[in-house]
């Protein structure tokens, strides 16, 4: 029996200066997305990707166009492979290059949608609104029960990523209590190189800013079973997607359920698509028993070169 694989999709964080150089290099294929993405974002993607500080490409306005952008070249390149896959799943930003893996729109609009999503971001939810934190060596549970002591209004659990990393956004002011609160609970609390809360209530002018986007957008019926964050499931229809994808802003990323759900049904080899491999460990864990799990960038560039 062959392997029954998925293509997945990493999220903003993986970010760094010079990400997708080598597969600009190396593919035709990749060359014209950024083409595509410096047309459509009105900026120099590939510019921006290769030269940008840290500082620059970390701003949500620019890193998730960027991250977007060299998830689209690798995963054009890869399709040159003819791999058959079996279902798609993309973490939060991966989320929108999993709708144009799935065949649910087209990837103009998937630029379009990206970039419109980050400015709705960086401009409706004030800079250091809020933080997020990584906690480790503590289960879901005592996380929650933490979470719940300061009230979901300042505190939320952000990205269920694995059972032995949960990521919680809070509030600015109560911060620094929060990770005591970890630590005296033998946890420990590693704040992201982030500015805002993301996944999270307070996020919700940006999602009722980003709504008219999603709007305007006629999406089509997958051609791939696609895992969807807010849930951990396949979408059922299309027509519940926009909805989907504004809850996303504002709730939690259910990536275990998401791996769960998809070893249920029978996936195991994972493909993933990042500017960095982040997915990996998260996989490892929660899917218990073994997994073929491949990181195609690396893959494409160290054995081919057109």
């Amino acid at each position: 029996m062959g392997n029954t694989a998925a293509l997945v999709f990493g999220g903003q964080g993986s970010q760094f200066t010079g990400m997708g150089k080598r597969i600009y290099d190396s593919f035709s294929e990749a060359r014209s997305v950024f083409v595509l993405a410096s047309d459509v974002v009105g900026y120099d993607v590939a510019k921006m990707c290769f030269e940008a500080s840290q500082e620059e490409l970390n701003k949500t306005i620019y890193c998730q166009v960027c991250t977007h952008a060299v998830e689209l070249a690798i995963y054009e390149a890869f399709k040159k492979k003819n791999i058959r896959i079996n279902a798609v799943a993309g973490f939060s930003l991966g989320e929108y290059m999993a709708l144009v893996a799935a065949g649910i729109t087209d990837a103009k609009t998937a630029f379009a949608l990206v970039n419109a999503r980050a400015k709705a971001m960086e401009n409706e939810v004030a800079d250091n609104a809020g933080k997020m934190v990584a906690i480790v060596n503590l289960d879901i549970e005592k996380v929650e029960a933490i979470c719940k002591k300061f009230g979901a209004g300042k505190v939320a659990v952000a990205n269920y990523n694995s059972f032995n990393q949960i990521v919680v956004s809070v509030a600015k002011e109560i911060f620094d209590e929060f990770t005591s609160g970890v630590k005296s609970a033998n946890g420990r609390a590693i704040p992201l190189k982030v500015s805002r809360p993301f996944h999270h209530p307070m996020m919700k002018p940006a999602a009722d800013k980003f709504k008219a986007n999603l709007d305007d957008v006629v999406f089509k019926e997958p051609i791939l079973p696609i895992y969807i964050n807010v849930t951990g499931e396949p979408l059922s229809t299309k027509d519940s997607l926009s909805v989907k994808l504004y809850e996303q802003i504002v709730k939690p990323v259910q990536w275990i359920k998401t791996i769960q759900s998809m070893r249920a049904n029978n996936i195991d080899t994972f493909y993933e698509i990042s500017p960095k491999t982040t997915l990996a460990a998260f996989i490892k864990n929660v899917a218990k028993r073994k997994v073929k799990i491949i990181d195609i960038q690396t893959a494409l560039t160290n054995c081919e070169n057109t």
